[in-house]
């Protein structure tokens, strides 16, 4: 392959020659074609975001971890640190990376099953109403997380303990249709899974390997042109991989600057550690030492291109080039990022009301206040409906009550 394919490195795959991509951008004309020459490290596993920000340390902020009182920082090095944006496709692939480790690590010691779950028009109207939601776009994950949720608690009832799961959300090309790709573990994962889901087709694998665990985990990188809203959503169990951190405690064990925070491939290749075994492995004041020392390297990467730290205008052109190509290739858009963002933020808010709703009927009928039968019939909808005003009455008054408690709360602080 030609120096100019390896030197876009992850886009090699959308072209088949270089001529092609430098058209795409611009030609030669283009201001990021000398870059096109460079040639791309041989650490394929070193990630920068394209989008990071450099941000107060919090360690040394007031907060309400460390009581408002801040310790002194008497390293000017960590007074700052960079933050990712955790939204492009640089942060994307990161995480897919360290969930694939960890499914991989999991899978030494406990047997998995690959599934594909779906779930029915007429499954999907009935968690529709379960969820109170009028329409199903922008709500795909919201249905997905009560059909698994409402899976193992049914298979927790059966067994007495939950189901270790990690799946991610996918919506079909084709029928747009909420599904979802995963792995369950344990000898009856396959068994109970198929008893219990209940809302469509369960498919399971034949197999379930280190393999498994990459294809599943490119799921989160994938960017629907079709639904340019929807992004997949991952719903897991906690303490996945987790053995890893008790079989590596020596040769990952802290040594100042010899110690060997990588983590070791099936292959033999290291490549960077998850997070979550740095934070099982390392104490808060090991990993600050860590990063200090790692502060001192002169060399920096951008994509995977080794640059000086100190060469600030061949970071930006580099850093503006890859945001380009990436932007073309894989729609990273900061626009569209606000926009899910503002999207997600009134969904969290409106199960919030929702789940508020819930407890504030419960009560009602658990007072007296209206009958259960007609909180089925949702008569409450009739705003001239004497039990709508009861409620309502009730509601505000359990309101002021609320209100008057935070009061004699902020004057006795």
């Amino acid at each position: 392959m030609s120096s100019t394919s390896e030197g876009i490195g992850h886009c090699r795959i959308f072209y088949a020659s270089a001529s092609k991509f430098r058209e795409y951008i611009g030609g030669r004309d283009s201001p990021y074609y000398p870059i096109l020459g460079r040639k791309r490290h041989n650490l394929t596993t070193t990630i920068m975001c394209l989008y990071k920000k450099t941000l107060l340390n919090p360690k040394y902020l007031p907060n309400k971890k460390n009581g408002y009182n801040p310790p002194k920082c008497t390293d000017e090095r960590f007074r700052y640190i960079e933050a990712e944006c955790g939204k492009c496709y640089e942060c994307r692939k990161k995480r897919a990376r360290e969930w694939s480790i960890r499914i991989h690590e999991n899978l030494k010691y406990e047997f998995g099953y690959f599934v594909t779950l779906t779930i029915s028009p007429e499954s999907m109207k009935n968690l529709m109403e379960i969820e109170e939601v009028k329409k199903l776009k922008g709500n795909e994950n919201a249905i997905a997380k009560l059909a698994l949720r409402r899976c193992l608690e049914r298979i927790r009832k059966q067994t007495g303990k939950s189901l270790k799961h990690w799946c991610v959300t996918e919506l079909g090309e084709e029928n747009d249709r909420i599904h979802l790709h995963g792995i369950v573990f344990g000898q009856r994962a396959a068994e109970l899974i198929k008893q219990q889901w209940g809302y469509g087709i369960v498919y399971v694998g034949k197999y379930c390997s280190t393999r498994t665990a990459n294809y599943i985990t490119k799921y989160m990188l994938k960017e629907d042109v079709k639904h340019p809203w929807f992004t997949g959503r991952v719903f897991t169990s906690a303490g996945i991989g987790r053995g890893y951190v008790f079989g590596n405690r020596t040769r990952n064990k802290f040594r100042g600057k010899e110690t060997d925070d990588r983590y070791q491939a099936a292959n033999g290749q290291m490549i960077a550690m998850p997070r979550y075994y740095k934070n099982k492995l390392y104490s808060d004041e090991e990993r600050e030492i860590i990063w200090g020392y790692k502060q001192e390297d002169p060399w920096t990467y951008v994509h995977g291109e080794r640059v000086r730290k100190n060469d600030e205008p061949t970071i930006k052109n580099l850093t503006e080039y890859y945001r380009r190509v990436i932007n073309k290739t894989m729609m990273d858009n900061p626009k569209d990022w606000e926009k899910r963002k503002r999207e997600n933020k009134r969904q969290r808010r409106a199960e919030g009301y929702r789940k508020i709703r819930k407890e504030m009927y419960k009560d009602a009928i658990k007072n007296g206040v209206v009958r259960e039968s007609v909180l089925i019939n949702q008569k409450l909808r009739e705003k001239k409906d004497q039990t709508y005003c009861s409620i309502k009455n009730y509601f505000i008054s359990l309101q002021r009550n609320q209100k008057r408690n935070i009061i004699k709360q902020l004057e006795l602080w």
